[in-house]
């Protein structure tokens, strides 16, 4: 009897083990863990934008500018003198949205972060809600979205598009999950992310709509034999929501730039093949570039290293739904033009949020629980490398644009500001968009502020396009000022009255790298390491 009870507790204990192995290869199986390292990584991700009072994401303070425009221009008689308002059907319009009215309660400057960090929450937290959709537990794997969180796409200050990337994420986890309810609440639910993610930027509408044809497909594959009455309702769900946004479309300003359509970037000065190709490295690039090369390449090592590590080992896992999305992503990233609706990157931006999307139908199962927390450890070695990193491009970003806001003392309220550069766009790339900032602050109008028909609301008055629209939302050249040779897409000359129509101009250089030559009657009021600010001399 004692020998059988022996064997009945070594079997008892036998399955104890395996139920406990099974139960952490399905899911974490200590809730507890799991959620504090959500909020230990969700809280990594969040200190950046909380450490500085601007973040600095390149495009950011041109959107500022915009937002702040729109909260204040009914009080701002210097505003309402150079902007006004036309509410449209324009998608990439979130901000202007959300953030104006949270502005005049707490303030622009925290506003804009609030936006930013509610962008970050619904990214991260979507991922893991995808995943529980396809795979219905939890698990670590969703985490690792933590570590392409800060991507170029955010560096580049795209909040818009960042912000449908957290939207588009919840619409394909509630289309997961409501796919074997009722077929007339998932097309209702459909319909409201298909507007939500319209109006945040058309980009995140087309990752949506593509996440829902790669999981349709799928669908139908597997029940190809099927063919019936349900198939046509499936469609049908899928389709009529989606015929929303063409409609939109229709009656969308926006729609007037179709015809601007290329599939080589109109900067590249190589073949359009080598172009073509050389754009589309770039956006794969973006997943994971940032500001640091080296550091984005060691942590892309350590990660390809582990991912091929426990591949090898069977522990990650994709769902059959992942080569769907990845085959037809391929597809249409590749089709896609560099340049459509009057916006550059239309392709670029598209491999972030997909691959964002992509680690939901990836799983892991670990052998044991110390493999897990290996993991786990592993994680956030890599992502406070990277945090870090962020943290010290940053503090010297922050040095640069505090400068530049500093000088704005000397400039009158209600003024006229033009900003150049002295070398390459891409010398200039990190600050050019900071004097936009003398719009919040001065109540100025700024040459680069982005206002331009049929993609914002924001609108410059009739007596000041021609001096402003037409030539680029990025700095004009010192030599363009010089010689005056420019002309904008309606034919005239532009800037060729910059001195009468200007009051101050802003010339951005390299680091302590000043301009050669500067245009007569200019006085110099102020100068930093990336910049210097003179007084137009009539």
């Amino acid at each position: 009897m004692a020998s059988i009870s022996r064997v009945r507790v070594k079997h008892a204990r036998a399955g104890l083990a395996n139920n406990a192995q099974r139960y952490i290869a399905e899911g974490d199986g200590r809730p507890y863990v799991l959620l504090s390292f959500f909020f230990i990584i969700l809280s990594l991700l969040l200190l950046p934008i909380i450490q500085f009072q601007i973040p600095p994401l390149y495009d950011y303070p041109n959107h500022l500018a915009r937002l702040d425009i729109i909260s204040r221009l009914s009080q701002d008689e210097f505003l309402a003198r150079y902007y006004y308002l036309n509410w449209q059907v324009i998608p990439n319009i979130a901000s202007d949205v959300i953030v104006p009215p949270f502005a005049e309660l707490v303030g622009l400057y925290l506003a804009g972060k609030i936006f930013i960090i509610t962008s970050i929450i619904l990214i991260f937290t979507g991922v893991h809600a995808v995943y529980f959709a396809v795979y219905r537990h939890s698990s670590v794997m969703p985490l690792i979205g933590a570590l392409i969180m800060y991507n170029n796409v955010m560096a580049h200050g795209l909040i818009n598009y960042t912000f449908g990337i957290g939207v588009m994420l919840w619409g394909i986890a509630f289309w997961l999950g409501l796919r074997e309810k009722s077929s007339l609440l998932r097309a209702a639910v459909s319909v409201v992310f298909v507007i939500a993610t319209f109006f945040s930027h058309l980009a995140a509408f087309g990752l949506y709509a593509l996440g829902l044809l790669a999981i349709e497909l799928h669908k139908g594959f597997e029940k190809r034999e099927h063919i019936g009455r349900a198939t046509l309702v499936d469609v049908a769900v899928l389709g009529v929501p989606l015929l929303i946004v063409p409609l939109l479309m229709a009656v969308s300003p926006t729609g007037q730039h179709l015809a601007a359509v290329s599939w080589v970037s109109s900067g590249c000065t190589s073949t359009s093949l080598t172009c073509y190709f050389l754009v589309k490295l770039k956006g794969i690039q973006w997943v994971f570039e940032a500001y640091s090369r080296t550091s984005d390449l060691i942590s892309l090592a350590l990660i390809l290293l582990g991912a091929f590590w426990m591949w090898r080992r069977h522990w990650l896992r994709a769902h059959p739904m992942a080569a769907w999305l990845a085959g037809a992503a391929l597809v249409v990233y590749f089709a896609l033009p560099t340049e459509a609706f009057g916006s550059s990157l239309t392709d670029v931006r598209l491999p972030v949020g997909m691959a964002l999307l992509m680690i939901g139908f990836f799983d892991i199962k670990f052998p044991n629980r110390k493999a897990q927390n290996l993991f786990m450890c592993a994680l956030c070695g890599i992502l406070i490398f990277r945090i870090a990193t962020i943290l010290d491009v940053w503090r010297i970003y922050n040095m640069e644009w505090s400068e530049i806001r500093s000088s704005f003392q000397h400039i009158d309220r209600g003024s006229k500001i033009l900003v150049a550069r002295s070398g390459a766009l891409a010398e200039v790339a990190t600050v050019e968009s900071v004097p936009c900032l003398a719009v919040v602050e001065r109540s100025s109008l700024g040459s680069l502020v982005f206002a331009v028909h049929g993609q914002q609301i924001l609108r410059l008055r009739s007596l000041y396009v021609d001096d402003i629209i037409g030539y680029s939302d990025a700095p004009v050249s010192v030599d363009d000022l010089i010689s005056m040779k420019i002309e904008s897409s309606n034919g005239k000359p532009y800037l060729e009255n910059w001195r009468e129509f200007y009051d101050y101009v802003y010339i951005l250089h390299g680091v302590n790298h000043p301009p050669g030559n500067i245009p007569d009657n200019l006085q110099l009021l102020d100068s930093g390491r990336r910049y210097q600010l003179y007084r137009i001399l009539r």
